[in-house]
């Protein structure tokens, strides 16, 4: 084959493609783009509550409080504080616990708060505080053995 027959088969092959043009038909198709926030609180900071020394000669009620920190994703409805676990679980305040040295006496007590009045979100400034109040009356520690009495109480928050 020569070089001009070759040009003039290549020429033709070109037109046949582009009088052929109309055969073919653009596609198009919108796809869907999504994502999914979960709900989730997380605490930052728990510190643990220490009654202190227990005077039972002159003894007084005692309230200490600690603040619990938290984060939680932002949602129309405030998150729900619980306290304890098992049967003892609350998730109104106040929640009633026992403290025990491993003998038979115990030294009741409650830790009060108020619950989360506002949704908040991650994006917030910074965490959000809830105090936790303790309250224990003297006359329930006055009649107990020396011991070191405690009790682990979980705190649990969810959006």
């Amino acid at each position: 084959m020569t070089k001009t027959k070759f040009a003039r088969l290549a020429t033709l092959a070109a037109a046949a493609a582009l009088s052929c043009s109309g055969a073919f038909a653009a596609d198009n198709y919108t796809m869907s783009v999504s994502a999914q926030v979960v709900g989730v609180c997380a605490l930052s900071a728990t510190p643990n509550l220490n009654f202190g020394l227990l005077d039972q000669i002159g003894g007084v009620d005692l309230t200490p409080t600690v603040t619990v920190q938290y984060r939680c994703t932002k949602k129309a409805t405030a998150p729900t504080v619980s306290l304890g676990a098992g049967a003892g679980l609350t998730t109104t305040s106040p929640f009633t616990g026992a403290l025990s040295a491993g003998g038979a006496d115990t030294i009741p007590y409650t830790l009060s708060w108020v619950a989360p009045a506002a949704p908040n979100g991650f994006g917030a400034v910074g965490p959000v505080s809830l105090v936790l109040t303790a309250s224990m009356l003297a006359v329930n520690y006055q009649n107990v053995a020396a011991g070191n009495y405690s009790q682990n109480v979980p705190v649990s928050i969810t959006p």
